[in-house]
């Protein structure tokens, strides 16, 4: 069994180290002579098991087979315990899974894996090596980290769901992300029908973006995707809808919709902000408090990168996207 735990008030997660785990040490550090060699290698490989495991968890992609620490000549000739990133095939970067033995005070980074990582990880091996504790995890790599002065597990996941993004042009292959579903599989009243609603929006451009102003296109293909938002409002769940049109040209016509379910009102102020990859706002569209949806359209050119933003006082959900 694998458990959250809370421990100082910080999330952690406990892997099992089954059969499999030290199936993969055991490989991985066959033929090496030196013993102190022999148990770096496999201390590194039930941290990067663990942590595999954890993102697999979470939904997010790995490549461990292609990583260094897969390798049995990488892990002979390094201290290397990197795990590879991605999302729906697209390489997001390497996290380091650097193991922690009981009573240590210290997360200790070798100089072999200074470079090219999004993240050092700390993964805590119990002593007979039946259990992994991911604690936390630093963006820097240093020599030394104390283990109180990690960033918390919360803030580990946040980071990486930063970095991922949702490549539009795959949903016209017909391959979604899993917290992206038909609208039909969530909660949407009866008496709003998504894809009735009007494509509107203010005669505004930015970097390449062309807002539309309601003339007519050629549809060649519609697909609509949406996922729930947590904003921490009590009583409210909110939809983000997608509808994305795939037109003769090699612009998508992009309409972004914030549902209130359960036929309930938007609370006044809730925000969908549409920003270019830079960040920097261009579109921001605000709930009067008298209605159950805000939306907001615009066209964009395969390849361009932008952001979506809900929010609600101090509450934001913001996601990455690629059209």
């Amino acid at each position: 069994m694998n458990n959250n735990n809370i421990d100082s008030g910080n999330l952690t997660f406990t892997v099992n180290l089954a059969i499999e785990a030290h199936s993969i040490a055991r490989y991985l550090s066959q033929g090496i002579a030196n013993e102190e060699k022999a148990k770096q290698v496999s201390h590194n490989s039930l941290a990067v098991y663990a942590l595999d495991y954890y993102l697999n968890c979470l939904g997010f992609e790995t490549d461990w087979p292609n990583s260094h620490s897969h390798n049995s000549l990488d892990v002979t000739l390094m201290d290397v315990a990197d795990l590879i990133v991605t999302d729906m095939g697209e390489y997001i970067g390497k996290l380091e899974c650097r193991p922690v033995l009981q009573g240590a005070e210290y997360l200790e980074i070798p100089y072999d894996v200074w470079e090219e990582r999004i993240g050092y990880v700390a993964i805590q091996l119990d002593s007979d090596l039946r259990q992994a504790e991911i604690i936390g995890y630093t963006k820097e790599p240093r020599e030394r980290v104390n283990l109180n002065d990690l960033l918390s597990l919360e803030n580990f996941i946040y980071d990486l769901t930063d970095r991922t993004v949702v490549r539009l042009r795959k949903w016209l292959e017909g391959i979604f992300n899993a917290e992206w579903q038909s609208v039909e599989q969530l909660s949407i009243p009866e008496t709003f029908n998504v894809s009735s609603k009007s494509r509107r929006s203010p005669n505004l451009a930015f970097r390449g973006f062309r807002f539309k102003n309601g003339e007519s296109r050629t549809k060649t293909k519609s697909i609509i995707r949406s996922q729930e938002i947590d904003l921490g409002l009590e009583e409210l769940s909110l939809v983000l809808v997608v509808d994305i049109i795939s037109e003769e040209g090699k612009d998508l016509d992009i309409l972004i919709q914030v549902i209130a379910l359960e036929n309930l009102l938007l609370p006044e102020g809730t925000k969908i902000i549409i920003q270019d990859e830079l960040g920097s706002p261009d579109l921001e569209v605000i709930s009067s408090g008298k209605d159950n949806c805000i939306e907001c359209n615009f066209a964009a050119e395969l390849g361009e990168k932008f952001q979506v933003t809900v929010s609600y006082k101090d509450s934001k959900k913001t996601i990455n996207f690629e059209s």
